[in-house]
């Protein structure tokens, strides 16, 4: 299983944290999405699961990935 964290520079609410929970726990193999206050992101996956993938479907849905 593969940890990612993630920092996303954009979630302002409830909602925000809520699409993105939604959109990375549909992908194939994530298991778990946790998502803090501070705009940190921890997906749980197996470990085929690619970082950028995730990385890319945030921020196709508006958000700012930071590194």
């Amino acid at each position: 299983m593969k940890i990612f964290r993630l920092d996303v520079d954009s979630i302002h609410c409830e909602k925000c944290a809520y699409k993105i929970k939604e959109s990375v726990s549909s992908l194939s193999g994530v298991k778990k999405v946790e998502i803090f206050s501070n705009k940190r992101v921890i997906v749980f996956a197996d470990d085929d699961v690619d970082k950028d993938e995730v990385k890319d479907l945030i921020e196709s849905l508006g958000y700012k990935v930071l590194e």
